[in-house]
């Protein structure tokens, strides 16, 4: 199997691949809105971040799909040496009773046989080891927003343009 050591990891580059694998299998209409500014070089598993990616870009293309379409707006940006990516959905949002439950193992809002309720725990599990924080804005019929905020990496040796 593969080590699971750490590498510099580009984690805009790796959400448009996502995207590109996701998106067009939505049974809905969705436009997308896609934003990065900087570089997003961060030190990961890549395998854990593009199972975290798949997840929040994959529950986004769910409430869109629930809701007949709408708009997925993905942006990132640096801010004060921290990768900062935002996932928002124009979808139905989720009830205030479920916000605080999100991250706990298990937990789905989802009907049976719609996933295990792990996603988003996974996905805080791997976010917090790599010392980043994850975070949700929810408004009922007016959508949700996934951030997760990691810090930043030095880009890999060889990516920097050289010094005149």
């Amino acid at each position: 199997g593969y080590t699971r050591s750490p590498v510099t990891f580009e984690v805009f580059q790796a959400t448009r691949d996502v995207l590109q694998l996701l998106v067009p299998h939505a049974s809905t209409d969705i436009r997308m809105d896609v934003r990065f500014e900087g570089d997003g070089y961060i030190e990961c598993v890549p395998e854990e971040v593009n199972q975290v990616l798949t997840n929040l870009v994959s529950n986004a293309v769910d409430a869109l799909n629930e809701a007949g379409g709408g708009t997925l707006r993905i942006t990132g940006a640096v801010d004060r040496g921290q990768v900062q990516l935002s996932v928002r959905d124009s979808g139905s949002g989720i009830d205030p009773e479920h916000l605080a439950n999100l991250f706990t193992p298990f937990y789905t809002t989802k009907g049976p046989g719609h996933g295990m309720g792990m996603g988003l725990f996974i996905c805080h599990r791997v976010v917090t080891s790599l010392r980043g924080s994850i975070s949700v804005n929810s408004e009922k019929g007016r959508g949700t927003e996934m951030i997760i905020r990691i810090p930043q990496a030095r880009a890999p040796q060889g990516t920097e343009l050289p010094a005149s």
